[in-house]
C-alpha cells in the first residue's frame, strides 16, 4: 500500500537517500535527498551513454591506426612506399626487400614510420619525403574508405603523393585523387597481390 507524505505525493514513487555531515555521526545530523525514480534511471543512462560513446571513439582510433610491420601500397603507381637504397629518398616500387618494410608505430597525434631496414624515420624536406634518423615526424593516417588512407601531416591540408615521373613520394596539397589513396598491407597479402597480376 502507498503511503502519502505531507505534500500528497507517493511514497513508492520516490527513493529515499540519506547523507550523512561529514563532520559527525549523529543521527540527529542526517539529511534526506529525495530523487524520483526516473532522474536516477535517466542520470544512470546519461552515465552509460558516455562511457560508451569513450569506449566507441577508443576503438575507433586503434582500429584505424595500422600498428604492425606493413609494406604501404599505392595502387595508382603499382608499388609500395620503399627507401632508395644508398639514399635518403623516398620512392613507389615494386621490389619486394626489405626496404619497403615500415613499422607503424602509433602516437598521441598519428604515427611514427619507421624503416627497420635503415633505422630511419619517413620525414620532410620541404616538399621532399625522404628518411631520417634525427626528427620523427608524426604523420595523420585518415581514412578514405575501407582500408584506404591518406598519409598526412597533422592539422595540414599535406598528404603523401607520387611524382609521376621519378616516382618519389612528395608531399602535396589534398586533392582527392587516387594517387594519394594508400593501403597497409602485411608481407604475405603484399606477395599474393603480386602473385595474381
Amino acid at each position: 500500500m502507498a503511503k502519502k507524505m505531507g505534500g500528497g505525493s507517493d511514497v513508492s514513487a520516490v527513493s529515499v537517500l540519506t547523507l550523512e555531515r561529514a563532520a559527525s555521526c549523529d543521527s540527529h545530523n542526517l539529511i534526506p535527498i529525495t530523487f524520483s525514480r526516473h532522474a536516477l534511471i535517466l542520470a544512470m543512462a546519461r552515465s552509460l551513454l558516455l562511457a560508451l560513446l569513450v569506449l566507441v571513439a577508443l576503438l575507433q582510433v586503434a582500429l584505424t591506426a595500422p600498428a604492425g610491420l606493413k609494406r604501404i601500397f599505392n595502387r595508382e603507381f603499382d608499388g609500395t612506399l620503399q627507401v632508395k637504397q644508398g639514399g635518403s629518398a623516398v620512392v613507389v616500387g615494386r621490389d619486394k626487400n626489405d626496404f619497403g618494410v615500415w613499422a607503424i608505430r602509433p602516437q598521441k597525434e598519428g604515427a611514427h614510420l619507421y624503416n627497420p631496414r635503415t633505422g630511419n624515420y619517413l620525414g620532410v624536406n620541404g616538399d621532399k619525403v625522404v628518411v631520417t634518423a634525427d626528427r620523427r615526424q608524426t604523420w595523420s593516417l585518415e581514412s578514405a574508405g575501407p582500408g584506404v588512407y591518406k598519409i598526412k601531416l597533422p592539422n595540414e591540408d599535406l598528404v603523401l603523393d607520387v611524382d609521376g615521373d621519378s616516382k618519389e613520394a612528395v608531399l602535396r596539397r589534398s586533392n582527392g585523387s587516387v594517387e594519394q589513396l594508400w593501403q597497409f598491407v602485411s608481407s604475405v597479402d603484399y606477395s599474393r597481390m603480386y602473385r595474381q597480376c
